[in-house]
């Protein structure tokens, strides 16, 4: 399972920049004051607005022929952790997104 990890601190952004990732570095302030009126925005939309695209993706996975039921989980999954993810930055639950850091001698 995939975890989506907020890290404000440059270590970690330099990790993606060597990756070959686009990168932005601003103050945390920012980026959680950005992410949250987002995520307001987010989370207020219409449930069919919220829940239509899955359904589709859904309807898609069902009359494929390559694609199985594990492919249909995996959306699920995804959509839950993207609806996880908007709602603890519009309620500014930053503390979701802690990283323990573990330094080695």
């Amino acid at each position: 399972m995939n975890k989506i990890t907020l890290d404000f601190t440059v270590n970690k952004a330099m990790d993606f920049a060597v990756e070959n990732q686009e990168v932005a570095i601003m103050p945390a302030n920012l980026a959680k004051k950005l992410l949250k009126e987002y995520a307001r925005k987010l989370s207020k939309d219409s449930t069919f607005n919220i829940v239509d695209p899955l359904v589709n993706a859904l309807i898609k996975v069902s009359q494929s022929d390559t694609q199985t039921s594990a492919d249909a989980v995996q959306l699920c999954i995804e959509f839950i952790q993207e609806r996880c993810l908007i709602e603890a930055c519009a309620n500014e639950q930053w503390e979701k997104f802690t990283v323990n850091t573990v330094f080695s001698h």
